[in-house]
């Protein structure tokens, strides 16, 4: 099957695992641990048995960085309980946009306190585009409002479309267990991205943990799943 624009996420992610931000600023995972250490990058937040770096948080990280030729005075910034304060990273990535941006005509930021972006190339310029956000006009309600709106029109989508590469994949890994078979994440692997679909189109469901029920423990094959997989060998 050849990759289409139809059959993959239009809405940027807000949040990237180990191995997702690794290949988005192109260095290794171990990199990515070592830069944590440090303090360059910013420590992820953990759900269920998942690490993940929220991608505001990121962003304002690097935001932060020398470019190259200027000096650092100090070491590397490891206030993350400032980056995790909604109006101190908008005010920071503002200033830094501010800084390396020509426009003096336009503000810092909007009435919401985001930043306003002109540059098209610009990561936080898409991400808003995408989700149809006005910095000039709207605050954080709207922000999570537009989010919520978009992942459901995403998931709402997902029925129609051509399985993906990994979704077949997964289907056979889990295929081998059967039906309305227990299967441990030790046992298979699924991704958040193809654990959505699978989930969207009703072939998986999902069980916690039976020592931490805050996680998921269990992936379930449904029986709409294997007849997915049955009709493709």
């Amino acid at each position: 099957m050849t990759k289409s624009g139809s059959a993959y996420r239009t809405v940027p992610r807000l949040g990237l695992n180990r191995a997702e931000l690794a290949l988005s600023i192109g260095v290794s995972t171990g990199t990515v641990d070592t830069m944590v250490e440090e303090g360059t990058l910013p420590p992820p937040r953990k759900w269920r048995s998942r690490k993940i770096w929220i991608f505001s948080e990121v962003e304002a990280a690097m935001l932060r960085w020398p470019v190259d030729g200027e000096t650092v005075a100090d070491g590397p910034h490891q206030d993350w309980d400032f980056d995790r304060d909604p109006e101190k990273v908008r005010n920071a990535a503002a200033s830094k946009a501010r800084k390396y941006s020509s426009p003096d005509r336009e503000p810092e930021t909007g009435a919401g306190g985001y930043p306003i972006i002109s540059d098209p190339s610009s990561p936080i310029k898409q991400f808003y585009d995408q989700l149809g956000f006005d910095p000039w006009t709207m605050n954080e309600a709207d922000m999570q409002r537009l989010q919520r709106e978009a992942d459901a029109r995403w998931i709402a989508e997902i029925p129609g479309k051509p399985l993906t590469k990994r979704e077949l994949n997964a289907l056979a890994n889990f295929a081998v267990h059967g039906p309305n078979v227990k299967v441990t994440s030790k046992e298979t692997h699924c991704g958040p991205d193809t654990e959505e679909r699978l989930k969207a189109r009703g072939f998986l469901e999902t069980f916690p943990s039976e020592k931490f029920p805050d996680q998921v423990g269990y992936y379930v094959l449904t029986e709409a799943g294997y007849r997915e997989w049955e009709s493709r060998r």
